[in-house]
């Protein structure tokens, strides 16, 4: 009789060696750092050695997926999980790109100690080099559902901050001053039309 034991052993290190075999076959690998004004970006494609470096401006989605669309078989990107990280990984994940968000406290951990400017470039770079050495310091990325609930109580959390500042303006709206004839006015506007006495 078999051993169960080595025979899920055998499982795992076929599993393993399919994994292995998944991350040979990966042809482009990236870095991007991102920006309000612009995502710098940092690439390598491993089979023929070719690099390339620069930015995409402005940081949109129409810009980002223009910029996809020049890559054809497997790419993976990796970025820190910053501002503007949501729309990038989505357009990644439309256009077939295997992303990886990474957190930035563990990012700059890993910042080698030489006493110089940071700039994105070296930014970009560093990513692609952790992408490339499977060292990546993994962020969760919450699934669509997730995303969208968080949108709708952002949304209700704003609407929620527009009602008091309406509220507030119409309560601090001045009630123009009436004479005589205002209260005669007001009066008639009474069911029955009646005057106090």
């Amino acid at each position: 009789m078999a051993d169960p034991l080595r025979s899920e052993k055998a499982l795992h290190e076929v599993q393993v060696s399919l994994q292995e075999l998944e991350e040979v076959l990966m042809r482009i690998v990236g870095g991007l750092d991102i920006h309000r004004q612009q995502i710098t970006f940092d690439w390598v494609d491993l089979d023929t050695g070719e690099a390339k470096r620069g930015r995409i401006t402005p940081a949109d989605r129409v810009g980002f997926r223009k910029w996809l669309g020049q890559f054809d078989g497997e790419v993976e990107v990796v970025l820190e999980g910053c501002t503007g990280w949501r729309f990038v990984t989505e357009e990644c994940g439309a256009a077939g790109v295997k992303v990886h968000v990474a957190d930035p406290a563990e990012v700059a951990a890993r910042r080698s100690s030489k006493r110089r400017a940071k700039t994105d470039r070296i930014d970009a770079h560093q990513l692609r080099q952790l992408l490339e050495k499977g060292e990546v310091p993994e962020s969760w990325i919450p699934p669509h559902v997730v995303l969208e609930v968080r949108e709708r109580v952002r949304l209700y959390l704003d609407l929620l901050a527009d009602k008091a500042a309406w509220q507030q303006r119409i309560h601090a709206t001045p009630v123009p001053a009436r004479g005589a004839e205002g209260r005669g006015q007001a009066a008639d506007r009474r069911p029955g039309g009646t005057r106090p006495r």
